[in-house]
């Protein structure tokens, strides 16, 4: 192996071993990485909203199963606000804020990762194809 090229795969190794003391993991890289909707976030909705919210079924007016409908929201309004989770009535609902019952209703809360990836979703623009 020529001497250049083994310098180079030197430094690459120890860049890679290095990663991990400047803070940066494949955790905080995938954080960096756009949320899909059809990946990440559909399959939280399938999972813990349709069941209520979706198909036949559109408790509160609300149906987060088809996209033109779940943002124009429920009996409440607009529950999402793309740009601004923290003003969108799906997450405090989603937390259980103000007083009201936390969602999903009588089903395992989300996890805190979930929750991360609909406010992160709802800030990047709440992009749903």
């Amino acid at each position: 192996m020529k001497p250049r090229l083994l310098k180079l795969l030197l430094l690459l190794a120890c860049s890679l071993l290095l990663l991990p003391l400047a803070g940066i993991s494949a955790g905080s890289f995938r954080q960096q990485t756009r949320v899909d909707f059809v990946r990440d976030i559909q399959p939280i909705l399938a999972a813990s909203c349709y069941k209520c919210h979706g198909g036949a079924k559109a408790s509160g007016q609300l149906k987060l199963d088809v996209k033109a409908l779940a943002m124009k929201g429920g009996f409440s309004g607009a529950v999402i606000k793309p740009g601004s989770s923290k003003d969108s009535r799906l997450i405090s609902r989603i937390l259980g804020e103000g007083g009201e019952q936390r969602m999903p209703l009588g089903g395992t809360p989300l996890t805190p990762e979930q929750i991360a990836l609909i406010k992160r979703w709802i800030d990047d623009g709440a992009v749903w194809p």
